[in-house]
């Protein structure tokens, strides 16, 4: 096959000359466009602007001078007085309570507390032994309805194979080898 003389790299024809021309022209637009968007900076949000005015603190709010705080007077700090020194030794003696009203601590009888340390010990282990057999028991009902369902399942599989086996013996032809009915 023989190259067309018009598809020459050096012979353009004039339609696709304009369109590279103008492809090229949009592409440097569009970069130019989004160079120029991308760098300005951004303009900071406008603020309220204006005049602040006060209309003072009179309720009419009047005149051209603006009043001002009262001024605060300074009183001079005088110094405290000197402490007056008193003599800490008394001839009285210092008072004191002889009695508590605080309660009694009982005191605990040792045989009492070993036999109530033994009472709750033996609930703890009564409680514990009520739980093994508990759990033991769930375990066993558990295994029993396991063994069950396998059971069950095990029939239902039997079940099927011998309907499926039943039911191929009664499917047959009523033809005779012949074809014909």
């Amino acid at each position: 096959m023989q190259p067309h003389p018009n598809n020459s790299l050096r012979y353009l024809p004039n339609e696709r000359k304009k369109g590279i021309i103008g492809t090229c022209i949009t592409a440097l637009v569009t970069m130019l466009l989004l160079i120029i968007i991308a760098f300005t900076p951004k303009e900071p949000p406008e603020t309220e602007e204006g005049i602040l005015v006060n209309f003072g603190f009179d309720e009419t709010g009047l005149g051209l001078i603006e009043p001002s705080a009262p001024p605060v007077e300074v009183e001079p700090a005088s110094p405290p007085p000197p402490p007056v020194a008193q003599n800490t030794q008394t001839e009285e003696p210092i008072l004191t309570q002889n009695f508590e009203d605080a309660p009694e601590v009982k005191k605990v009888d040792p045989e009492a507390e070993r036999k109530r340390l033994e009472k709750i010990e033996a609930d703890r282990k009564l409680r514990e032994q009520r739980e093994a057999e508990r759990l033991k028991k769930e375990a066993e009902e558990a295994e029993r309805r396991r063994i069950e369902a396998e059971q069950k399942r095990e029939a239902d599989i039997r079940n099927k194979t011998r309907e499926a086996l039943a039911g191929s013996k009664n499917a047959g032809t009523t033809s005779t080898s012949e074809g014909v009915a």
